[in-house]
């Protein structure tokens, strides 16, 4: 059950009229109903039918039918509890946050919701789990990692979700809790989206990881070129080879060619010394 709602009759108006209007208490007959109760008054001839609802506010939502839209006045019932100050809560249809972080939403009630208890639940299919809930005097509560705050004063209470995970996402309801309801609590409903978090800048994320792979690149192929430098030098190479077998054969024949001068002149030396000794013996 949301705000009072009651049916009424009007003198027949001049065209069918399914328009709706928000007036005053003076402009409607009054009316002995609780909030949460449906009077009707039959009609006595062909005329209008006046749908109002009492708001928590205190103004009067009303709507105006003909007899050939009767049938039709359970959708503009609700209609009135969409209309504003018709509906006893309010408050943003979605909120949206990152991993890690919080976020906050706030609901407003009607006056008359001052005093009761105001909760946070997480819908399912088969209910809505309660997850945080004021009692009585206490008007800040914290269970786990959400708060609920109740602000009287501004008629509002406030619901903070910290340390958010993706499991946080999902439909939740803001709620009062009205025993005089039948059973039936003022409800309204927050979609709640949590986010992954990413990195601010793209682009420098992107940068970065090209210059890791440029120097991991660079490192690699300096490290092949020290491999290949050492490789060779503990190898000699073919041309190395060649000059040592070309030296070989070179140095006997130089010693030999040396060993024949030296006997040469040896024997030349021979030679002249016994001539000068014939010629002093001569003499």
């Amino acid at each position: 059950m949301g705000p009072l709602v009651a049916v009424s009759y009007s003198r027949p108006p001049s065209a069918p009229r399914t328009d709706l209007k928000k007036t005053s208490r003076k402009q409607l007959p009054q009316r002995k109903a609780e909030v949460g109760a449906l009077e009707t008054d039959p009609p006595q001839g062909a005329g209008a039918w006046v749908l109002w609802g009492l708001a928590p506010s205190g103004d009067i939502c009303a709507g105006e039918m003909s007899p050939r839209g009767l049938m039709a006045w359970p959708p503009l019932a609700l209609l009135l509890l969409w209309l504003p100050d018709c509906v006893p809560l309010s408050g943003p249809s979605k909120v949206t946050g990152t991993v890690g972080g919080s976020l906050t939403v706030q609901c407003h009630y009607g006056e008359k919701f001052k005093d009761n208890d105001k909760l946070w639940c997480k819908k399912s299919l088969v209910r809505c789990k309660d997850i945080v809930k004021t009692r009585g005097s206490e008007r800040e509560v914290r269970s786990g990692r959400v708060s609920i705050s109740d602000h009287p004063a501004n008629l509002s209470f406030t619901v903070t979700m910290e340390r958010l995970t993706l499991e946080d996402t999902g439909s939740y309801e803001c709620r009062v809790d009205t025993p005089w309801y039948e059973g039936f609590d003022p409800s309204f409903e927050v979609e709640v989206a949590v986010l992954p978090d990413l990195p601010p800048a793209t682009s420098g994320t992107l940068t970065s990881v090209t210059t890791a792979k440029t120097l991991t690149t660079t490192s690699k192929a300096q490290a092949t070129l020290s491999t290949s430098l050492a490789t060779e030098s503990a190898t000699p190479g073919p041309r190395s080879q060649d000059l040592d077998h070309g030296q070989g054969p070179g140095l006997p024949v130089l010693l030999l060619l040396l060993s024949l001068l030296l006997l040469l002149l040896v024997g030349s030396s021979l030679l002249v010394w016994r001539r000068l000794q014939k010629r002093v013996k001569g003499e």
